[in-house]
């Protein structure tokens, strides 16, 4: 694990050099497995094939990880420069999160519609859909554990962050309209299929020429029913166009407040986390990081952004 670990996060060396030196550790595992087994022919040796399992696992997600990455040409885009980023990680870092599937009515959300289009292509396709990105680093920590030197690995967050989400909003405060595209064609098909079969029921009353009070009440109730499901779908006509024409203006991806993708982002950093092998995960303290790249560039007495305080947390500890 430790040969696994000390090629694959070799922040310097190339995805093909990676895969290069990790492939062979698959042979490796073959063999003891055959020989916890007692499979081979002359020797047999005592092993937790449960850990086994696990350290299987772990270097096949690596090499799956490694594949995609090739694959899609990826590269951290912030990986040159050390905005909003605190030194010494052992390894950077970057994740995009994205709908992986197109839009109704032309809606795909492209790079350039978000303003600042941080991640414009992938093996030179545009990157459509980005709902946040997530940039962080892998370090050591002490953790005064004797079982492991006292040394363990964690994944620190540096920063999140939605352009879309934040052009949305920027669209809606100027009064814009954020329309969903999805289901609007089955609503309608639906409504007018019930619309249809409401008008048969009250077809067949009507062709009796002369109806029981019975009947006309049950009349009046079909026509009741028809007439409200008319008025939505009058509505569900007016949404069809404005998801195809209105809403275009304002961007329409998932986990538009900040608390949901934010909640979402933890969670992705915490299966990351476990599928790499890594015992923790933590975020840098605004006062660490942002505020104080802030009070950098505007001045000693600069706090920086209430946002940034409520999104990222300090490191201060209230005294009672």
């Amino acid at each position: 694990m430790g040969k696994i670990n000390k090629y694959h996060f070799n922040k310097n060396a190339p995805i093909e050099s990676m895969i290069e030196a990790i492939k062979p550790f698959e042979g490796k595992i073959k063999n003891l497995e055959k020989l916890a087994k007692g499979l081979a022919e002359d020797h047999q040796i005592t092993l937790d094939l449960t850990k086994l399992r696990e350290f299987k696992s772990h270097h096949t997600n690596l090499l799956r990880k490694l594949g995609r990455e090739k694959t899609m040409d990826q590269s951290p885009r912030y990986g040159d420069h050390d905005t909003y980023k605190v030194l010494g990680d052992e390894k950077y870092i970057e994740d995009v999160i994205y709908y992986p599937k197109i839009i109704p009515y032309g809606r795909n959300v492209k790079p350039g519609d978000m303003g600042a289009g941080h991640y414009e292509k992938i093996a030179g396709i545009s990157f459509d859909n980005q709902v946040y990105h997530v940039r962080y680093g892998r370090r050591a920590v002490d953790v005064g554990n004797q079982a492991t030197g006292g040394r363990s690995k964690a994944y620190v967050v540096h920063e999140g962050q939605s352009d879309v989400q934040q052009k949305a909003w920027e669209k809606i405060a100027e009064g814009g309209v954020r329309v969903n595209p999805f289901n609007t064609e089955q609503e309608y098909a639906q409504a007018n299929h019930a619309m249809n079969e409401l008008l048969k029921q009250m077809k067949v009353l009507t062709d009796k020429g002369v109806t029981s009070a019975g009947e006309q009440a049950q009349y009046w109730k079909l026509s009741q029913q028809f007439s409200e499901i008319q008025k939505n779908t009058l509505n569900a006509s007016k949404s069809l166009r404005r998801a195809g024409e209105e809403g275009k203006d304002v961007p329409f991806l998932p986990f538009l407040e900040r608390d949901i993708w934010g909640d979402h982002l933890v969670k992705h950093m915490a299966k990351t986390a476990a599928d790499d092998g890594i015992q923790w995960i933590a975020i840098n303290p605004v006062e660490r990081l942002h505020a104080l790249k802030r009070a950098e560039s505007g001045g000693r007495n600069t706090v920086g952004k209430m946002g940034d305080w409520e999104f990222y947390g300090t490191a201060m500890v209230k005294q009672e």
